[in-house]
């Protein structure tokens, strides 16, 4: 009996990793970028690439990293989806049609950070390929630190960099009355509002 698919989905650090590699099929990752983008442990990171790898679900090769301020190289090895693997196609489905983060949560999240009048989503969070943006937010003195948090706590979850606008509402309001075309694209392509005090 094939039990390829039960190994898969077994544990929240593997889904991590799941996503993080259909999401990023054509990237190469090392144990540190990994353990970063994806806020897994180490230790718990190691165990589950080496259970993907008997999978064939990635490959793992050795590069030669240089370093031209420092002035020194070395090899490191890093970790890269394997397209030819033979559940491949249905997991990217699988993985894109999933809602990467509830919006609820999200919206709890971002009110968390302070500041922040309006907040809307699109591109990764509505399975859109279309969009500018995956995060438009809107707002006055955001707190940096506590926004780079929900940042990095909502990529790794999600599995990609986000790409996002932040605007005080003077300049949202100038650009917006300028018909920017970037913050137009935003709003007239499909979007979720997840926060919206300032009535737009």
């Amino acid at each position: 009996m094939d039990h390829t698919l039960d190994n898969l989905f077994e544990s929240m650090a593997k889904a991590k990793l799941l996503r993080l590699f259909v999401m990023n099929p054509e990237a190469c990752f090392s144990l540190h970028e990994i353990g970063k983008q994806t806020q897994i442990k180490r230790i718990s990171a190691k165990k589950e690439l080496g259970k993907l790898l008997k999978l064939h679900f990635i490959k793992k090769k050795v590069i030669f990293v240089k370093d031209a301020i420092k002035k020194r190289a070395w090899r490191e090895q890093v970790f890269f989806a394997d397209p030819q693997f033979k559940f491949f196609p249905e997991l990217k489905s699988l993985i894109m049609k999933a809602s990467p983060a509830d919006k609820t949560e999200l919206t709890k999240r971002l009110n968390a950070v302070g500041g922040i009048k309006f907040a809307a989503v699109a591109g990764v969070f509505i399975n859109s390929d279309n969009s500018r943006a995956d995060l438009l937010v809107v707002g006055d003195k955001i707190p940096r630190k506590k926004f780079r948090r929900f940042l990095a706590r909502t990529e790794s979850e999600i599995g990609k960099e986000l790409t996002y606008m932040m605007l005080t509402p003077q300049e949202f309001r100038y650009r917006l009355d300028m018909y920017d075309r970037f913050l137009r694209d935003v709003l007239e392509f499909p979007h979720q509002k997840l926060i919206n005090r300032m009535n737009v």
